[in-house]
C-alpha cells in the first residue's frame, strides 16, 4: 500500500485542485518514506488525469528518487 503523503498530494495535484507545491511535497513524502517504486509508477500511470501533468509528476518523482528520468533498461557494465 502506498503512503497516503505521497498519494494524497499527487491526487491533489493531477486534479488540478492545487499547484506545483502539492507535487513538490509528494516528491518530498516520497524521498523520505520507504515504499514499492513500482507500485507508485504504476498508479501513477493507472490514475485518469491530463497526460501532460502525469508525465510532469512522472520526471518530477523520478528525479525525487534519483531514478533515470526517462524510463528503461537498467545499464549493465561491459
Amino acid at each position: 500500500m502506498l503512503p497516503t503523503p505521497i498519494t494524497d498530494a499527487l491526487a491533489r495535484y493531477l486534479d488540478e485542485d492545487e499547484p506545483r507545491s502539492a507535487l513538490d511535497a509528494a516528491c518530498e513524502a516520497a524521498r523520505s518514506t520507504r515504499f514499492d517504486i513500482a507500485e507508485l509508477f504504476d498508479w501513477l500511470q493507472r490514475f485518469d488525469a491530463d497526460a501532460a501533468l502525469k508525465q510532469r509528476a512522472n520526471v518530477a518523482l523520478r528525479a525525487a528518487l534519483g531514478l533515470p528520468l526517462i524510463p528503461g533498461p537498467p545499464c549493465r557494465a561491459s
